[in-house]
């Protein structure tokens, strides 16, 4: 049905068009008519003020045709609010594509798979916010992304920030009670317990890039952790795969390596302290407080170096009674996989001090050995047959070869080779001894007893 219209005559008083009554009763007529939606209003849609639930534009609702030029062109005039119950944008029919595009409506990237776009052009920041103006214990403002297969509580990625009056207590989601008010958040909710994926996913995909932890602040100084490409070797400790600014709790055991036990059992080289970790290779473990590198030391496994004018003491305390601190060595043939017993003159341990040379370039490594204390077995070790002596290694003036200096065990001392006594002795048993110059002795082997009467005697024999 269409409008019926009022004959309004050819001219102004002419007397041709319809009398007052029948004029106004065909104006309320269409009213009538457009309220039982018997005639289609076909005026171009100026305002939705007031309208709440779906809109529907219609052809009879734009100007002209329905393009989307002219659909603009009627709507861009437009000030107020527009509420609706219900906005339902529309894409492709079958992938939901292209449904929705706010902002400017041209100088974006035209990407794929596109449902809804948002474009801004604006020196400055733009931003899609969601507020929940809510203050209760439970409220947060969350985006989620939800997987084919999820619900409310499985399957989806959410970030989002707890509100001010949030209470970890009483949580609405799966963080319990690691959230507190205004903490922001993101974490992944899986399905199953122990089921493949449900993983939360961090990283770049560009080689020479990494991710970044900020804390306490906003600039490069804060930043706490940083992990890089995997395989980054470290030559300080601003680099390496992982970077930690700062000290590290650990609360467990510490698993480094291709090993499947606890701290013991860490592979590569560790500097604790200051100085060059790569220059410091030599030994497994180096604690330095040194700013200058340490100085290679072979077959190091741990290596300690002080800071300048202080001493670099190991120490070791124990408490309670059958406590007491300690070094502990220990030594097998064979390997460690079948370790066999130790055989006369093995070595099982040391404990060795060598000075700087003066030769430059040679450092610590000048001379065959060390000063030392060597600890030594005396027989065929087995259960029962466990002899042992220590050793006693020192380097004559004048020269860089160290030489035996005494040699003691459970039935004999022997001094090398030269002996002073400054103060008393006392000997409980017998005390043999081998003269240098035999040609003057009648046996090279004398007690003391034996010895002193000869001297006596020579003494006496000398005098006449």
């Amino acid at each position: 049905m269409s409008f019926a219209n009022v004959n309004i005559g050819t001219t102004a008083g002419d007397g041709t068009g319809d009398p007052l009554r029948v004029a106004f009763n065909t104006i309320n007529q269409n009213f009538a008519n457009i309220a039982a939606g018997q005639i289609t209003v076909n005026a171009p849609v100026l305002t939705v003020a007031g309208r709440t639930g779906n809109v529907v534009l219609t052809a009879g609702d734009v100007a002209g045709a329905m393009t989307i030029a002219n659909l603009q062109a009627q709507l861009t005039g437009f000030t107020g609010n527009l509420s609706v119950t219900r906005l339902q944008a529309n894409g492709s029919a079958t992938t939901g594509f292209n449904g929705l595009y706010v902002g400017l409506q041209s100088g974006y990237a035209a990407l794929p798979s596109l449902v809804t776009q948002f474009t801004a052009g604006y020196n400055s920041y733009s931003q899609i916010n969601s507020q929940n103006t809510t203050y209760g214990n439970q409220s947060t403002t969350d985006y989620v992304a939800t997987a084919d297969n999820g619900t409310n509580t499985t399957n989806y990625i959410d970030m989002g920030i707890a509100g001010s009056g949030y209470d970890g207590t009483v949580p609405n989601n799966s963080l319990g009670t690691s959230l507190y008010p205004n903490d922001g958040y993101l974490y992944a909710q899986g399905s199953t317990t122990g089921a493949v994926g449900g993983n939360l996913v961090l990283g770049t995909t560009v080689p020479g890039t990494g991710i970044r932890f900020l804390a306490g602040g906003a600039n490069s100084a804060n930043v706490a952790v940083a992990i890089n490409n995997p395989g980054t070797s470290p030559v300080n400790n601003a680099t390496g795969a992982l970077v930690v600014t700062g000290g590290v709790g650990i609360s467990g055991n510490m698993n480094v390596g291709q090993y499947n036990t606890s701290l013991h059992n860490i592979r590569g080289n560790i500097l604790l302290g200051i100085g060059n970790v790569v220059a410091s290779a030599d030994s497994i473990l180096t604690i330095n407080q040194n700013s200058a590198t340490p100085l290679v030391a072979a077959n190091n496994v741990v290596h300690m170096s002080a800071v300048d004018g202080k001493s670099a003491q190991y120490g070791a305390d124990s408490f309670g009674v059958g406590a007491t601190p300690g070094l502990y060595l220990r030594k097998s043939r064979g390997t460690s996989s079948a370790p066999t017993p130790l055989a006369p003159g093995d070595t099982f341990g040391f404990v060795a001090a060598r000075g700087y040379a003066s030769v430059p370039g040679t450092g610590f490594t000048v001379g065959n050995a060390p000063t030392q204390i060597v600890f030594a077995a005396a027989e065929n070790y087995s259960s029962t047959n466990q002899g042992s002596y220590i050793q006693i290694e020192t380097i004559p003036i004048g020269s860089n070869v160290a030489t035996n200096s005494a040699i003691i065990s459970s039935s004999l001392v022997d001094l090398y080779p030269n002996v002073n006594i400054r103060g008393n002795l006392t000997i409980s048993g017998n005390v043999s001894f081998t003269m240098g110059n035999t040609a003057q002795w009648t046996s090279p082997v004398y007690t003391i007893e034996d010895a002193l009467n000869q001297l006596a005697q020579r003494l006496a024999n000398f005098g006449h």
